[in-house]
């Protein structure tokens, strides 16, 4: 049925355009109030996080300190954005 559909090229694309738009979001907001909201910044990391992680099949190319790095990394957007 979908033969020749590329779906994690799919998915990388659309994140890609998810964040793109976050980060458009944050412009017009700064533009306007002259302040941009920590919440939506580390919205803005957690899509990137979360595009980094599902794009990459492969975790054992990353290395163990990158999965080390990332790990508190996503804590602390965690910890922000609550």
């Amino acid at each position: 049925m979908f033969h020749g559909f590329d779906v994690e090229g799919a998915l990388h694309e659309f994140l890609l355009v998810i964040i793109l738009l976050e980060l458009f979001e944050l412009l017009t907001l700064y533009i306007k109030e002259h302040h941009v909201s920590m919440r939506l910044v580390a919205e803005l990391g957690v899509v990137a996080l979360v595009r980094k992680l599902v794009i990459t099949v492969d975790y054992k190319s990353l290395g163990w300190e990158v999965m080390l790095g990332m790990a508190p990394l996503i804590f602390v957007l965690g910890w922000i954005y609550v």
